[in-house]
């Protein structure tokens, strides 16, 4: 068992929900925020290496958008990388938070009160039953638990710019006396969907046996984890995870190294990089809660039904909160879970891909791989060298960027349908009407040619490709023109990973050109630059005059405000 170094309760009203982001002012460092009676408040001091008796509930962001007042009604959130942006269930709707604090409604609708229905569609033409955990996956997809009266459903929620289409996955319908599955997660590392759930009927006591699965194709899930014979003593040690026998599988969340941390019951337990499944403690919970003290809450207490939520970050650091208690625990676990993690990354492996491959490595997403490849062979013109393909891969519209200013203009042969199906602006301007809408031929001549091939490559495949740091500024810019936020926020997001004392200033001044769509990545750059004054007038000494002659108002006054918190 991984021994729990420290140990503090820190004190939330009514919490709905617990995640994990990387915190905006250092990016390698991570943040954990609790959305609670108070609103959505970081865990201020909580990072690696932190003494967990200095963390306290700094105060709730500052949220804007017509929907803030529905993150109140969270019941999960969870992280998403692609948009920078941190996705809240609630019973009805999925939201987003974006890195500047705008909530948006990503589907359903958060004001429904009844008792809600099943339904696919885009926007908020799709209806929830009850949301009760939401997973962030690749390039923005999105997939959530959907409970009703006698069934639950893994939903996705497929997002294009500012659309999203919602289907349903996978459904499973609940028997008189199962345990609904509750707990979704999306291993970054590892590239891996999980879900708690019922797996089978054991043959020797004849009863409904939890495990832990992973989508392994659209619509179909596989055992990976769990399934052993309830009747076995608590196991001390850590045991392969097909050998594991799982109470009820009540959250998940995976840190960045990989490790899969599993509320069970009233234990909390770890899945880490070697296939091992281990107790972090026992009963972690059991001897806070009596019937007596709280009748209300004892049901939710036992251990076969404790729902609450978990968020961990890579150093060893894990948040608990417990559905009925007004506490927030916080472990901080010795470093040998997060040296696994590292392993795992290192040598492309993970622990579920241990557990049902036998040790061998797990083809990585073949079939999202295989979509890739074909799509980026789309757009290069691959596919159309097969004489079978030639009715349906040739292009039909030519973009051309580039060529003012002495500048070499360059083509881009791409689809129509495509274009407009991934993109806002090509949707607009190909349904406009305009005389150019038909033309066969669109000049973007103020566009970098390096950054359309990278935004064409986005909207292909998904993902803009490894970026040199002199692409992710145009690329940004272009993104923000094209109508495609997630991206702009994306790059900005690799931006910020990329800053330097002697390219903050820069940034700063060209983010503040750039304006509103920009605000967000603003404000993390004076943070860094706040916090890296010292280093900053070393690096670049001439940095300081060339901020206070170049920025605006708005930008200086940041800086006043900022630096006054500091002192």
């Amino acid at each position: 068992m991984s021994a729990i170094l420290q140990k503090v309760f820190l004190s939330a009203p009514k919490v709905g929900a617990i995640t994990a982001r990387p915190l905006p002012s250092d990016p390698a460092l991570g943040q954990i925020l609790v959305i609670c009676a108070f609103g959505v408040c970081p865990l201020e001091g909580a990072c690696d290496g932190s003494e967990l008796a200095d963390v306290v509930l700094a105060p709730p962001l500052a949220l804007t958008g017509a929907a803030a007042g529905y993150v109140k009604d969270a019941c999960d959130a969870t992280y998403d990388p692609h948009s920078d942006s941190v996705i809240v269930a609630v019973p009805r709707a999925l939201l987003a938070i974006s890195a500047a604090g705008d909530v948006s409604i990503i589907a359903g609708d958060p004001a429904k009160s009844e008792t809600g229905l099943q339904a696919d569609g885009a926007g908020d033409d799709a209806s929830f039953g009850r949301l009760v955990s939401v997973a962030a996956g690749r390039s923005g997809m999105l997939y959530a638990l959907d409970h009703t009266e006698s069934a639950v459903a893994l939903r996705r929620a497929q997002r294009c710019g500012a659309l999203c289409y919602v289907s349903t996955v996978h459904e499973y319908h609940i028997d008189k006396g199962d345990h609904a599955p509750r707990a979704l997660s999306y291993n970054r590392r590892t590239d891996e969907l999980l879900l708690g759930a019922n797996a089978y009927m054991h043959p020797e006591s004849d009863a409904r046996v939890q495990g832990l699965k992973r989508l392994v194709a659209p619509n179909a899930m596989e055992l990976i984890a769990g399934g052993a014979d309830s009747n076995q003593p608590w196991p001390r040690e850590a045991v392969a995870a097909p050998d594991a026998f799982f109470t009820r599988i009540q959250f998940m969340s995976a840190d960045r190294s990989g490790n899969l941390y599993i509320l069970d019951g009233s234990s909390l337990r770890v899945l880490t990089a070697d296939g091992k499944i281990s107790y972090l403690e026992h009963r972690l919970w059991s001897y806070r809660v009596s019937e007596e003290a709280w009748p209300e809450y004892y049901y939710w207490f036992r251990d076969d039904n404790v729902p609450g939520s978990v968020a961990a970050l890579p150093g060893g650091l894990v948040a608990l909160w417990v559905r009925g208690d007004d506490t927030v625990q916080l472990l901080q676990l010795e470093r040998q879970a997060e040296a696994l993690g590292d392993e795992a990354a290192a040598s492309g492996s993970s622990a579920a891909a241990a557990a049902a491959c036998g040790g061998r490595k797990r083809p990585h997403s073949s079939l999202l791989t295989g979509l890739t490849a074909d799509m980026g062979a789309l757009l290069d013109g691959r596919l159309g060298e097969d004489p079978d393909a030639a009715g349906f891969t040739a292009a039909d519209v030519t973009l051309v960027a580039g060529g003012e200013g002495g500048g070499e203009a360059r083509s881009f042969p791409a689809h129509r349908f495509i274009l407009g199906v991934r993109c806002p602006y090509f949707r607009r301007l190909f349904a406009g009407g305009f005389a150019d809408s038909a033309a066969p031929r669109v000049e973007l001549p103020e566009t970098e040619p390096e950054a359309l091939a990278a935004v064409l490559r986005h909207l292909y495949t998904g993902d803009p490709g490894d970026l040199a740091e002199g692409l992710l500024r145009p690329v940004a810019e272009l993104a923000d023109r094209l109508l495609l936020p997630e991206l702009r926020d994306h790059v900005a997001a690799r931006l910020v990973r990329s800053v330097t004392p002697g390219t903050v200033v820069d940034g700063m001044l060209w983010a503040d050109r750039v304006g509103k769509p920009l605000e967000g990545l603003l404000r993390r750059l004076v943070a860094y630059f706040t916090k890296h004054r010292a280093e900053v007038a070393a690096q670049e000494p001439g940095g300081l005059d060339r901020l206070l002659a170049g920025a605006s108002p708005a930008l200086l006054k940041q800086l006043v405000m900022r630096g006054a918190r500091q002192s």
